[in-house]
């Protein structure tokens, strides 16, 4: 279990001025769905996904900061940690059901983390790139 929590840590993108969130493409695969029925997942219920709160869209810029390989066409979404905990409550797959409290758990070790590294109390060396 602590393995999949550590992959989805690693999956938390943080852009300026956002709240942390996981990419659509990230969150699907987490879930066991395609990219797209995921997000026509949240077209279906509006009432439990507010824009700009748990989810939005990515700016061209902001697909230059995550380092994806996008191509032109639909700029990607990005769901907070609200919406990604949302999809557990709408989608019916195994997935969505084994992996709804890793999503959780991992965004409270990104916390953890993000308040252990501003307290000072660890540091980070930058990832070769």
């Amino acid at each position: 279990m602590m393995e999949n929590v550590m992959r989805m840590e690693d999956k938390i993108v943080e852009l300026p001025g956002k709240p942390a969130c996981m990419l659509d493409r990230d969150l699907a695969k987490v879930y066991g769905v395609e990219t797209k029925e995921l997000n026509r997942a949240r077209e279906r219920n509006p009432k439990k996904f507010v824009e700009d709160v748990d989810y939005f869209l990515l700016t061209q810029s902001e697909v230059t900061i995550c380092h994806l390989d996008w191509k032109g066409g639909h700029l990607p979404y990005a769901y907070t940690k609200r919406g990604a905990y949302m999809f557990a409550t709408i989608l019916n797959t195994d997935e969505a059901i084994l992996h709804a409290m890793s999503i959780v758990e991992g965004f409270c070790l990104y916390s953890l983390l993000m308040e252990e590294i501003k307290a000072g109390r660890i540091t980070m060396k930058p990832s070769p790139r």
